[in-house]
C-alpha cells in the first residue's frame, strides 16, 4: 500500500549554523546515483558518504551548464522505513539555491510517485538545507528533479544547483541471518508437509491408490 508523506510538506533553513549536520551513516551511504547530465564538479559518491560537510565545500556537486533540468536517481535501495530526506547546498552565487521535485518508487523504478513538488530554498551565497519529513515503507528508489535556480524568472538560466549532500533518514531493510533463514526454511518445510498430508487425505479418503487401474482397457 502506498503511504503518502504526512502533509507532503518541507522546511528550509539558511545560514552558516544549521540545525542538522551532514551524516556519514545515512541510508544512502555508499550508494551511487545516476545523472541525466554530465557533472562539472563532484562525483556519484560525494553526495552520500558524508564528505560534503560544511567544513569542506570542495565536495559540492553540480552539473555542467545547460538549461535542462538535472535528474538524480538513487536505485536498488533497501529502505524498510523512510522518515526524512535532507538536501544541503552551498555556493557563492545563485547556485546555492534549491528548486526541485522529489519522487519515490516501491517497485524498483517501474513507477515513480511524487512525494513533494516545488521544494524551494531561495537564498544566494549561503548554506541551504531543505528537510522533507515523511513516513514511507519499502522504498527502492529516490529521484530528485532539480530545476535551475531562477528558472521562474529566467528559463534560459544555465547554472545548476550546487549540492553538498543528500541524506536519507530511516531504517534499513535488514536481510535474514543464516540462522533466521534456516529457521524459516524448517518452518516452511513443516507447513508444506502438512499441506501435502491434508491434500492427500482430501483426495484419497478411502485409502485408494493414486495409480490408475487400466486392466479394463487391456487388449
Amino acid at each position: 500500500m502506498v503511504q503518502l508523506c504526512s502533509g507532503a510538506n518541507f522546511t528550509a533553513e539558511t545560514g552558516y549554523k544549521l540545525s542538522q549536520k551532514i551524516l556519514d551513516n545515512d541510508l544512502l551511504k555508499g550508494v551511487p546515483f545516476t545523472s541525466n547530465l554530465k557533472l562539472q564538479a563532484g562525483d556519484f559518491f560525494k553526495l552520500t558518504d558524508g564528505l560534503g560537510n560544511l567544513g569542506n565545500t570542495s565536495f559540492r556537486t553540480f552539473a555542467r551548464d545547460g538549461v535542462e533540468d538535472w535528474v538524480i536517481t538513487f536505485s536498488n535501495l533497501k529502505i524498510m522505513e523512510l522518515k526524512e530526506i535532507r538536501v544541503f547546498s552551498w555556493n557563492g552565487d545563485i547556485r546555492s539555491q534549491q528548486d526541485f521535485d522529489l519522487f519515490y518508487s516501491m517497485d524498483r523504478g517501474k513507477t515513480f510517485v511524487p512525494l513533494v513538488k516545488r521544494i524551494l530554498a531561495r537564498e544566494n551565497g549561503v548554506f541551504n538545507l531543505t528537510r522533507v519529513p515523511c513516513s514511507l515503507s519499502d522504498v527502492t528508489d529516490l529521484r530528485f528533479v532539480f530545476r535551475n535556480p531562477g528558472d521562474g524568472i529566467n528559463p534560459q538560466n544555465t547554472l545548476h544547483s550546487s549540492i553538498l549532500e543528500i541524506d536519507a533518514i530511516g531504517t534499513y531493510s535488514v536481510p535474514l541471518t543464516f540462522a533466521e533463514a534456516k529457521k524459516v526454511g524448517r518452518e516452511n518445510s513443516v507447513l508444506l508437509e502438512m499441506a501435502e498430508t491434508i491434500e492427500h487425505q482430501d483426495i484419497l479418503p478411502h485409502g485408494l491408490s493414486q495409480e490408475p487401474k487400466l486392466t479394463e482397457f487391456a487388449t
